[in-house]
């Protein structure tokens, strides 16, 4: 018990800024400090600006030439795509409104990995763990934007054919952002410095801003009223699915470092970057924002319990 405690803590800390700026986001909104007008304009250029850059700048700092952790990256993929596939074409089942319906697979599938999935690897592995972790982060970034955009895109009906897929992947300045990183990095051109560090800038501000403004759109009466879709997401990102990656990754060999990863990468709360996108496509984006809430908060438990198994079973 004093490890699951210690455990606890852990993850409290990883978690807790996080929690605390969400909390902050419904305060100010309630305070009339941040209102719907900003929100619009901040998603705006959250989507089409500093997230692209924060994207691209998370490319450049991995070695493309090092891929030589080839078995655990196509793993990644893989299982994420299957999961990601069993949960889009379930949803018409499960939720009528099409709003609702791509960010509802969106919130089961994209995780915080690369925030809160990578601080629990560095804490856990040091420089080690945090090298192979990137390069599970780098994968993972450029798949959940495809299938965030392909979700997204069929929930609105806003594709209508494999060419109008195509196309919302394409322009979309996220896929965009990392397209860009993923060629500077393979090419190993230097940018100057001046460029980076102003890069840096836009990219720090990325993280609390989207936070503030998905605590703005988060409605408490909604949240504790029933909002099903959103709980059973939640709980899905946060416990079934790494539930389901991690015990797939142990089944095909996958021990220690390697199986803490793959736990902790799928265990992640959803993305702050989900609400973003959802805002920008067209999508339910308080629904988007209350899975963010709810699985953040349940990510505490559930992370702390997985890695007390793990020590014990890994």
């Amino acid at each position: 018990m004093p490890n699951f405690f210690s455990q606890l803590n852990e993850a409290l800390i990883i978690t807790g800024p996080i929690c605390i700026m969400l909390i902050a986001g419904i305060i100010l909104k309630r305070q009339r400090i941040l209102d719907d007008a900003f929100v619009e304009t901040a998603s705006r250029l959250l989507f089409q600006f500093t997230l692209p850059v924060l994207l691209g700048l998370s490319i450049l700092g991995t070695d493309l030439h090092q891929l030589n952790n080839g078995p655990l990256l196509a793993f990644a993929i893989i299982a994420n795509t299957l999961f990601f596939l069993f949960w889009h074409l379930l949803s018409p089942l499960l939720i009528q409104n099409p709003s609702d319906r791509g960010v509802f697979v969106q919130g089961t599938f994209r995780g915080n990995t690369g925030i809160i999935g990578l601080a629990y690897v560095a804490n856990l592995y040091g420089q080690t763990g945090l090298a192979l972790g990137a390069l599970y982060v780098a994968v993972c970034t450029v798949l959940f934007n495809i299938l965030a955009t392909i979700t997204l895109s069929h929930g609105q009906n806003q594709s209508k054919g494999i060419f109008a897929f195509i196309k919302n992947i394409v322009k979309n300045p996220l896929i965009i952002g990392i397209g860009v990183g993923l060629v500077i990095a393979w090419f190993e051109w230097q940018l100057p410095k001046v460029l980076i560090d102003t890069g840096e800038y836009f990219a720090r501000m990325t993280l609390p801003l989207a936070v503030l403004c998905t605590g703005a759109s988060i409605e408490l009466k909604t949240l504790f009223r029933g909002n099903w879709q959103a709980w059973v997401s939640a709980i899905v990102r946060v416990g079934v699915c790494p539930l389901i990656l991690t015990l797939s990754a142990y089944a095909f060999g996958f021990r220690k470092m390697e199986l803490t990863i793959v736990f902790f990468m799928s265990g992640a709360p959803a993305a702050a970057a989900s609400y973003v996108m959802a805002r920008a496509m067209g999508g339910n984006a308080k629904l988007a924002a209350e899975i963010i809430a709810i699985s953040t908060v349940l990510s505490v438990l559930t992370t702390s319990l997985g890695m007390m198994l793990l020590a014990i079973y890994a």
